[in-house]
C-alpha cells in the first residue's frame, strides 16, 4: 500500500497543491511470467529513508517478501509500502532485488490500462457493463457507463480487429491505475547486497524518513546511480509537455555477466503526479483522497 499526500506548495509553479491531497496506491497482485531468464531470484525490499545530504537511498536488506514462481509463471500477492509522498520529502520507493547469473536479461512491466490524465473520446455506442459488448462496425468507440473490468468506473473502448481496445478510464475514488504515477531506475551489484561483506554491502546510520531520523543497517544505493540513462516508466512527457503513455515498458535490458543482483527501484513520478493533479484541478475526489493499484503484468 502506498500512500501520497500533497502539502502546502512553497513555489508559485505547484501552487495548486494548496490543500491536503490523499492518494492510497494498493500494491494488489500482478502476474509474473518467466521467459529465458538470468534471474534465479527476486525479493522485494522496504525503504528506510535517505541519508541527511540525499546522497544515499537506503533499503532493508531483510526482504518484505520474496517472489516464488515455477518453471513458466508465479504471482506476486505479497504487499509493500511506499509512504508517504509530500512536495518536500517526494522519494518513497520500493525495490525489487533481482539474483542473477551472468546471462542477458530482460525486465518488462505490460499494462492494457490507459493514462489516467486523458481527455474522454468522442463515443457512438453506449452499453452499461463490459458483459453488455457485442460486436460493432471497425473503429467503433464504445462508452461502458460501469464497467466492471475496470472497478466500476466509466470508460470508453474502441472496437477494431474484432477486440475491445481501452481508449479512457474516468478517474476513480480509489483503484486507479497505479502504472500513470511510477517510474523506476535500475542498479547492478557485482554481489550480494543485503552482506556486510564484498564490494557491495550494508551500511549503517542514520536515515531520513518524513523528517524523522533513524538509526538503521541497510542496503545503500548512490543517488548518482538514479539518472535518465537508467530510467524507465510507462509515461513520458514531449517537448510540448504532453503526456505520452506506453502500454509496454523495458525497466532493464542487458547482460548481467559480472554481477550477481540487479535492483529495481520503483518510485513515485513527480512529474506524472503533477500532472494529474494539475488535468483533474477543482475534481472533488482531489480534496477526498486518491487511491491507486497495480495494474500491471511482468515478464522477466
Amino acid at each position: 500500500m502506498c500512500v501520497f499526500t500533497a502539502f502546502v506548495a512553497a513555489t508559485s509553479v505547484l501552487a495548486w497543491f494548496s490543500t491536503n491531497k490523499n492518494v492510497n496506491a494498493d500494491h494488489g497482485s500482478f502476474s509474473i511470467a518467466k521467459v529465458d531468464s538470468a534471474v534465479t531470484a527476486i525479493t522485494v525490499h522496504d525503504f528506510y529513508g535517505l541519508t541527511s545530504d540525499e546522497s544515499e537511498f537506503g533499503f532493508n536488506p531483510t526482504a518484505n517478501h520474496t517472489i516464488t514462481w515455477d518453471e513458466h509463471n508465479g504471482s506476486d500477492s505479497g504487499e509493500f509500502t511506499m509512504g508517504s509522498y509530500s512536495l518536500n520529502d517526494p522519494h518513497h520507493p520500493v525495490m525489487f532485488l533481482f539474483a542473477v547469473d551472468g546471462s542477458n536479461e530482460r525486465i518488462t512491466l505490460k499494462t492494457d490500462s490507459t493514462y489516467l490524465a486523458k481527455i474522454e473520446p468522442s463515443f457512438t455506442e453506449t452499453v452499461a457493463t463490459y458483459g453488455a459488448l457485442s460486436t460493432y462496425a471497425e473503429g467503433t468507440m464504445i462508452e461502458v457507463t460501469a464497467d466492471e473490468t475496470r472497478h466500476g468506473c466509466k470508460s470508453v473502448y474502441k472496437y477494431t480487429n474484432s477486440t475491445f481496445e481501452l481508449q479512457w478510464v474516468d478517474l476513480l475514488q480509489t483503484n486507479n491505475p497505479l502504472s500513470s504515477i511510477i517510474d523506476s531506475h535500475y542498479v547492478l551489484f557485482e554481489d550480494d547486497p543485503r552482506d556486510n561483506q564484498g564490494t557491495c554491502r550494508t551500511k549503517s546510520g542514520s536515515l531520513f524518513l518524513n523528517d524523522v531520523s533513524s538509526n538503521r543497517t541497510y542496503v545503500p544505493v548512490q543517488s548518482s546511480q538514479l539518472t535518465n540513462s537508467n530510467r524507465a516508466s510507462f509515461v513520458s512527457f514531449n517537448a510540448q509537455g504532453e503526456p505520452v503513455f506506453a502500454n509496454s515498458v523495458d525497466l532493464f535490458q542487458g547482460s548481467t555477466r559480472g554481477y550477481s543482483h540487479l535492483g529495481i527501484i520503483i518510485d513515485y513520478y513527480v512529474e506524472s503526479l503533477e500532472y494529474l493533479y494539475s488535468f483533474f484541478l477543482g475534481h472533488v475526489f482531489l480534496n477526498a483522497g486518491l487511491g491507486f493499484i497495480c495494474d500491471w503484468s511482468m515478464e522477466v
